[in-house]
């Protein structure tokens, strides 16, 4: 599943190998060892490690994009520190669940919003830079309000991570 949702590379797990053996000492390695050491080597966050535990996998991936870390969540939204497979540069994507009527209304206000902000350069100031609607199978939190309700829309919204404190 590491290797699938490309989490981590085979060498990864190999240099985690004799990490394991210590930690384990005596005991079989097992898979909470295993991603304790992943942890541990910097190679998965805790918020993955705990996801892979819960067996949340559909939490670990938005789009081709790779989840590090739930950093809000609302009644009908979740916001994630994300990052594509392969660099480092990070991002911050919401997905957010709309009245499936007001579907086509909002992705046309969420375009224009990101063609008038694509010049804004201010730090205190967040534009989205991209956004689509998430395939039917991309459900995100478990047993959310809107999560049984079949007349919701999810929508991705792309935008760049700020500096700073957080507010929580």
């Amino acid at each position: 599943m590491l290797l699938s949702k490309k989490l981590c590379t085979a060498r990864e797990l190999r240099r985690c190998a004799s990490r394991v053996r210590r930690l384990a000492s005596d005991l079989p390695g097992f898979d909470s060892v295993w991603l304790d050491a992943l942890v541990q080597r910097r190679v998965l966050t805790s918020f993955q490690a705990r996801s892979i535990e819960a067996q949340e996998y559909d939490r670990l991936t938005i789009g081709p994009s790779i989840v590090l870390d739930q950093v809000g969540h609302g009644p009908d939204s979740e916001t994630y520190l994300t990052k594509l497979p392969h660099e480092r540069a990070t991002c911050i994507v919401k997905r957010v669940s709309v009245a499936t009527e007001l579907r086509g209304q909002t992705l046309k206000r969420l375009q224009r919003l990101t063609e008038r902000g694509r010049h804004c350069q201010h730090p205190g100031v967040v534009i989205p830079h991209a956004s689509r609607e998430l395939p039917p199978g991309e459900h995100g939190r478990r047993g959310g309000p809107s999560a049984g309700l079949t007349t919701q829309t999810r929508l991705a919204i792309v935008s760049r991570p700020t500096e700073g404190l957080t507010l929580a």
